[in-house]
C-alpha cells in the first residue's frame, strides 16, 4: 500500500477524523504488544541517550546511560543543571520500561513506552514532582558515561571527536534539512533551515502547503528542541538527535498528536 503524502494541515485533518475511531483498537493492540513475551531485548537498550524532560522549573537536556548487565538494569542519567543521578535498577515488561533512580538520597522512577530501542518516551516522578521526558539513542556504546566523554576528548583531542556525528567538529546542524514524518498510511515531507549560535537554534520549516518560523530551538548535549505554532492547532513540539548522520526524533502536536520523524542534511 503506498503512502499518501499530505500537508500538515491534511495530515492534522486526517489524524483528527480518524482518532475517535482507532483510539480503541489501538489501546487494545497496545495492551497486547505489552503483554507480548520478547517484544524488546533489554540487552538491545543499552547505549547513551540524549533528549529532553520537563520539570517544575522548565526543560531540562538530558542524557542518559543505560547499561543491562547480568540481569539487571543501572546507569546515570546527567542532566543539564549539572548534577548526575544514578539508576539503580529497573524492569522491562514487554515494551513498557520502568526505571529506578536516586537522587542524592531521594528515590524516584521513570516509567515510559520503548517505541523502538533507539526511542523512549514517558514520564518521570520523585516525591510530589512529576514531567515528561522524550529520549533518542544516541550510541550503543554504554561502557564510558557520556559525561566522560567530553573531558577525556578535552584532554586528547581526539576520543570525543571520534564520538561524535560525522562533520560535527564545531556545528552539526546549521544547513537545510529535508526530512518527513506521519504514520503508516500518510507522511508529510518537509524542509527545515536550521541555524546555530552558541546553544541557540533559529530558521524556519515548511511543506507543500505552508510554513512557520521556529518560536524556540536550542541544541544541548546533542538534542535538539524546536517548537513552532501550527495554524488552527497550537503549538508544536520536536525533538531529536543525530543518529548516522541523520536528525531523527518525534514531534507532539499541541499534546494531542505524536509522531516520529526524520532529516538529512542536504549536501551531504
Amino acid at each position: 500500500m503506498r503512502r499518501a503524502k499530505v500537508g500538515w494541515p491534511g495530515l492534522i485533518v486526517l489524524l483528527t477524523a480518524v482518532v475517535a475511531i482507532v483510539a480503541p483498537a489501538s489501546a487494545f493492540a497496545q495492551a497486547q504488544a505489552t503483554q507480548a513475551p520478547g517484544a524488546v531485548k533489554p540487552e538491545a537498550l543499552a547505549g547513551i541517550y540524549k533528549g529532553t524532560a520537563t520539570s517544575p522549573n522548565g526543560d531540562v537536556a538530558l542524557t542518559v546511560t543505560l547499561k543491562y548487565e547480568k540481569g539487571a538494569f543501572s546507569g546515570t542519567v546527567q542532566h543539564s543543571q549539572g548534577s548526575t543521578v544514578a539508576i539503580t535498577g529497573g524492569t522491562l515488561t514487554g515494551d513498557r520500561l520502568a526505571l529506578n533512580f536516586d537522587m542524592g538520597g531521594a528515590p524516584g522512577t521513570i516509567t515510559c513506552t520503548v517505541k523502538d530501542p533507539a526511542r523512549i518516551e514517558g514520564s518521570w516522578t520523585m516525591g510530589d514532582a512529576s514531567g515528561t521526558l522524550a529520549l533518542t539513542k544516541a550510541t550503543g556504546d554504554p561502557t564510558q558515561p557520556a559525561e566522560d566523554k567530553p573531558a577525556a576528548g578535552a584532554a586528547t583531542g581526539a576520543p570525543a571527536a571520534a564520538g561524535k556525528p560525522a562533520g560535527a567538529a564545531g556545528d552539526p546542524i546549521t544547513g537545510q534539512w529535508d526530512g518527513v514524518t506521519g504514520n503508516n498510511d500518510m507522511s508529510v515531507p518537509f524542509t527545515m533551515n536550521l541555524k546555530l549560535d552558541g546553544e541557540k537554534v533559529t530558521g524556519d520549516i515548511s511543506s507543500d502547503q505552508g510554513g512557520a518560523p521556529f518560536s524556540t530551538g536550542t541544541w544541548k548535549d546533542g538534542a535538539l528542541n524546536l517548537s513552532f505554532e501550527l495554524s488552527g492547532m497550537g503549538t508544536v513540539t520536536m525533538v531529536g538527535a543525530m543518529q548516522e548522520g541523520k536528525l531523527v526524533g518525534s514531534l507532539d502536536v499541541a499534546g494531542q498528536f505524536q509522531m516520529q520523524w526524520a532529516a538529512v542534511k542536504k549536501g551531504s
